[in-house]
């Protein structure tokens, strides 16, 4: 078996580790308890942290986990909850999967033609002020890794060198948007 790579830096946010994540629209974006906290004043539902990096041609799948909401009770997503752009299409959508429950991992699959750089995002929801939602044990792999870990027994969805996760929620659209 080849060796399977998590290309995000600090996958397990930290506060001692890089803040590779920016914040855009109304969101607000904080490390904290090992996980990224969003933030989102209620008035947009495209509020989102992302970072930016440059990958080789091919399939990939970026994926996070979900939690609970951190803060407040009720959380709605309109849109998706993470999605990848890209350059080579202009930054139009590459890649995303829609919301269906927290506590859960999503995972999108998007491709690249040729070497390029890619904006991975993840989203807050679209409530009112106060409410929070935290995205931990992110992961950014090649398609053919991400079925390998899949595979494995028990499958995984996670790993950062450290650790790995088998949730028993792993939501999934693996087909690229062409």
């Amino acid at each position: 078996m080849s060796e399977i790579r998590n290309l995000i830096a600090n996958p397990r946010p930290n506060s001692s580790g890089p803040m590779v994540w920016n914040s855009t629209g109304l969101a607000s974006a904080q490390i904290q308890s090992d996980s990224i906290r969003l933030e989102s004043d209620g008035s947009t539902n495209d509020a989102y942290a992302w970072t930016q990096m440059t990958l080789p041609a091919g399939d990939w799948v970026f994926a996070a986990y979900l939690e609970g909401s951190s803060t407040g009770s009720f959380v709605s997503y309109v849109l998706r909850v993470v999605c990848v752009t890209t350059a080579e299409t202009g930054w139009q959508l590459s890649g995303s999967i829609a919301y269906q429950r927290l506590d859960a991992r999503y995972a999108c699959a998007f491709h690249l033609a040729a070497a390029g750089d890619v904006n991975l995002r993840l989203y807050s929801h679209d409530t009112g002020p106060g409410n929070a939602v935290r995205y931990r044990d992110l992961l950014l792999c090649s398609l053919d890794d991400w079925r390998a870990l899949r595979a494995m027994t028990p499958s995984v969805d996670y790993f950062d060198g450290g650790r790995t996760t088998n949730r028993a929620t792993v939501l999934e659209q693996l087909t690229p948007i062409s």
